[in-house]
Parts: structure tokens; C-alpha cells; sequence
């Protein structure tokens, strides 16, 4: 039955321009969002060969002074290498963030982290400071092959299976049909199998094709592929619940309750879960949080190294017996190492009000993909192409490491007061770490999610089914 179905949909779509029509602007649009992913990869590694570039020439300038007994550049006297902050500007440490093999497929997520970060003594890691082609604001929706799969594909199923089982009842063809198959409910099941099967071979075209242009892993291209097997599936099955009772072509399930329900779970719930997230969870992107930071900076340069100095020590206990500590009055650039280490404190405290939003914001979007399945979709291709909001705050905490221990560093061999030389400038460049890999996000909650909505769409269209008319 299945093969008599797949070759009257393949002489269907032969004889009908809308229906090949579809099929081949769904290809067209998804080998453009494989572009648009390709590019926003190649500007995302673009950005990280300049930072390491950037941070080799400062390298390089540093070892120069140190090879010719310089202590820093003639027409900046003021530098001099053998002090701690000036080592930690002159590694100019860029922490990196690879994408992903799959990176390109969710080109369009919120995604705010830069993609390489210069650490020092100084640094905000949760501005949006580095090395980045676009703002982040101006990154956030572009188009993508998620869009395509969560979006299109539901419309692609539309679109091909717009007619099975009302072209039949219409024509009257459904008492023939019943006669030669034996039931009607065979040929109808038939007929959507060979439609999913259809529309799945176009989606997981496409998946191959991002996953070679991608240099994906097998076990990766397999998950993208599984993926929209299953969504297919699932649009399938909710187009055949509301064609099991559909009369005719004219009140057919895509002109009104399909494009309803594509309406509701694919734009209207996802939108208005975003927006609760947003306006709940999320900050207006880095200016909220760059305004505060350099309010914060101002108030602390402002207050007497006096009324610092406590708070300092009690986050250095260590230091209140270090060389630096038993002078009276303090020296004033390592003043300004207490005041910055109070700020970073403060920025500390910043992130772990911020991830706790986050978390929240990661808990309302597993929630919302129990409600909608292109939310489910979209979660589950962010996490397996390692990008979007918990992929941020992912890179945004080794961030927050990384400069922790700079800050550190600097401040103890400040306090220490010995001269630095070539050997500990070689050591910091060592122990900072270079680039922070993609992390796998667990997949489970978002899949299940998908193959919930997808045995519930079919157990009802199988239901609905039993009870037409023509169904025996």
C-alpha cells in the first residue's frame, strides 16, 4: 500500500506545479539558510584570527623590549614590563570561542557572548566587549536553517497533503478506494506516510547538506537528521487529524484549522514565550549592563583607598602580611589594583544575579517546549549547533574565571613587590587558557517533547479516523 501510495504522490507532484513548486522553494530557501549559517561562521572565525593575531603582535612587541633590555617603548616612558599590570597588558590574552561543527544551523539565535574575549585585570566579561563583526543586537534573528524547519517544513506537509482523504470524499472516490483496499483508513495512512516520507527527504537533504559543509561528525549529522524526521512526522500526523474528517477540498484542513494550529504553535506561543523571557529574565542586551558597570567603576575610583582597603583584605587575607601591605601610605597605582578588584567583586556578584536569570530563562524555555513544538525544535538545534543563551552563559562563567584569575595574579605579585621579568611573563601566557570548546547541552527534554506531540497527533489521527464515515 505504502508503494502504491509513494508513486501516486510522486505522479501527483509531477502534475501539479504547486505542490513541486513547494518542494523546490523549500530546498531553495534552506540551501540559503546553509549560506547565511556558512557565513555567519566565517565571520565568527574571522574574528577569532583576528584576536590572535592581535594578541601574537602584542607577544611579540613585549619579548622585543625584554630581548633588548628595554622596559617598554621609548615614547611611553611610563610603561615598564617588570610590573605585574603591564605584563597583563602586553599578553593581551584572547580567551576564544570555537563554534561548532553545526554552528551555521542556528546562525540566528540570541546569542550575545563575543566570540573571543581579550582577559586583563580590567576586563567586564559581561559587557559584550571582543572582537565581533556585528552587534549582537544586530545578529539576533538572522535567517537561519531553524526558521526553515520549524517555520517551512510544517507548511511544506501543508501544502503536499492539503487533499488526502477530502479530494477522496469529494469525488466520491472514497467508496472505490474502500472496495479495491480494503478500507479507506489504509489508503489515507498510506497517502500521509508517503507525504511525510516526501518532505522528510527534503529536510534531512538539507541537514545532510549543512552537516557536510559543516564537517559535522556522523553522530551529529544523525541527530539533525532524526530531529526533523520527527517534526515532519508530527505535522503529518496533525494534518491527518484534520483531514480524517474534512468532506472537501474547499473545507480542507490547511485553509483553516491546519493554518490555525501552524499559526498558534509555531508563532504565536513561541512569540509570546520570548517576550515573557525578555521582558522577565533578560536585560536590554549590554547597554543596561556597560551603564551600571562604569557608574560602578566611578563610585569606587571616587571612595578613599581607606574605606577599600577592608574589603580588599578580606577578600585577600593572604595579603595582609605581603610587603606592599605594611606600607603606610599605600602606593597609589596599587590603590588603583584595590579599587579594580573591588569592582570585579561587584561584576562577580553581577554574574551570579545574572545566571540565576538565565537558569530561569532556560526553565520557562523547556517549559515552553512542551507547548509548542517549534520552540522544541528550535531549543534542540541551538543545543546541538552549541549556540544560543545557555551556550552564552556558558562561555560568559569561563569568562569570569579566566579574569578572576588574572586579577589575582596581578594583585598578589603586586603586593609581593618583585620585579617581574621574561619568565613570568612567558608563565602567565602559558597558564591562560586559549579557547573555550563548544559544550554539548543535554538533549533530552526538548526531544521527548517532540516525540510526545508526535505519538499524540497520530493517536488522534488514527481515532479520527476509526470514526469517519468512509474509514471501514
Amino acid at each position: 500500500m505504502l508503494r502504491l501510495a509513494l508513486g501516486f504522490e510522486f505522479k501527483r507532484l509531477q502534475r501539479s506545479w504547486a505542490g513541486a513548486l513547494a518542494v523546490i522553494a523549500f530546498l531553495t530557501v534552506g540551501a540559503l539558510a546553509i549560506l547565511v549559517g556558512q557565513l555567519n561562521v566565517a565571520q565568527w572565525e574571522s574574528a577569532l584570527r583576528a584576536g590572535a593575531e592581535a594578541q601574537e603582535s602584542s607577544i611579540a612587541e613585549a619579548r622585543g623590549f625584554f630581548e633588548r633590555g628595554e622596559a617598554g617603548p621609548a615614547d611611553r616612558p611610563w610603561v615598564d614590563l617588570s610590573q605585574p599590570r603591564w605584563q597583563d597588558w602586553y599578553a593581551a590574552t584572547r580567551v576564544s570561542r570555537q563554534p561548532g561543527a553545526l554552528a551555521g544551523v542556528a546562525a540566528g539565535a540570541i546569542d550575545s557572548a563575543p566570540a573571543v574575549f581579550r582577559i586583563s585585570r580590567s576586563a567586564d566579561p559581561l559587557s559584550a566587549a571582543g572582537y565581533q563583526i556585528e552587534n549582537p543586537e544586530l545578529a539576533v534573528g538572522a535567517f537561519d536553517l531553524v526558521i526553515v524547519l520549524a517555520l517551512l517544513l510544517p507548511l511544506l506537509v501543508g501544502v503536499l497533503g492539503l487533499d488526502i482523504g477530502s479530494r477522496e470524499r469529494e469525488t466520491r472516490l472514497d467508496m472505490l478506494v474502500a472496495v479495491q483496499a480494503g478500507a479507506m483508513k489504509r489508503w489515507l495512512i498510506a497517502r500521509m506516510l508517503a507525504i511525510t516520507l516526501i518532505a522528510s527527504a527534503s529536510a534531512v537533504g538539507l541537514c545532510l547538506a549543512a552537516s557536510l559543509v559543516g564537517a559535522a561528525s556522523p553522530v551529529d549529522t544523525m541527530l539533525l537528521s532524526i530531529v526533523a524526521l520527527i517534526y515532519a512526522a508530527l505535522w503529518s500526523g496533525i494534518l491527518l487529524t484534520i483531514n480524517a474528517q474534512a468532506r472537501s477540498v474547499r473545507s480542507s484542513a490547511f485553509a483553516f484549522a491546519f493554518g490555525s494550529i501552524w499559526a498558534l504553535l509555531c508563532v504565536l506561543i513561541p512569540a509570546l514565550s520570548a517576550e515573557f523571557a525578555l521582558g522577565h529574565f533578560t536585560d536590554d542586551f549590554a547597554a543596561k549592563q556597560t551603564l551600571e558597570a562604569r557608574e560602578l567603576r566611578y563610585a569606587t575610583a571616587e571612595r578613599d583607598v581607606a574605606e577599600v582597603l577592608p574589603a580588599f583584605y578580606q577578600r585577600y587575607p593572604e595579603l595582609t602580611t605581603a610587603a606592599a601591605a605594611l606600607e603606610d601610605p599605600l602606593d597609589p597605582a596599587l590603590a588603583r589594583d584595590a579599587h579594580g578588584a573591588i569592582v570585579f567583586a561587584s561584576i562577580e556578584e553581577r554574574h551570579a544575579v545574572e545566571s540565576e536569570r538565565g537558569r530561569q530563562a532556560a526553565t520557562l524555555a523547556e517549559r515552553a517546549a512542551w507547548a509548542s513544538p517549534a520552540v522544541a525544535i528550535a531549543l534542540t538545534l541551538e543545543r546541538l549547533a552549541g549556540v544560543g543563551p545557555e551556550a552564552a552563559a556558558s562561555y560568559r562563567d569561563s569568562l569570569m574565571r579566566a579574569v578572576s584569575d588574572r586579577v589575582d595574579w596581578v594583585v598578589s605579585r603586586n603586593w609581593a613587590k618583585r620585579p617581574l621579568d621574561l619568565d613570568d611573563f612567558e608563565a602567565l601566557i602559558t597558564d591562560q587558557a586559549e579557547f573555550v570548546a563548544p559544550e554539548r547541552r543535554a538533549l533530552g527534554n526538548p526531544v521527548i517533547a517532540l516525540c510526545i506531540w508526535t505519538s499524540f497527533a497520530w493517536l488522534l489521527a488514527l481515532r479520527g479516523l476509526s470514526r469517519s464515515r468512509t474509514s471501514g
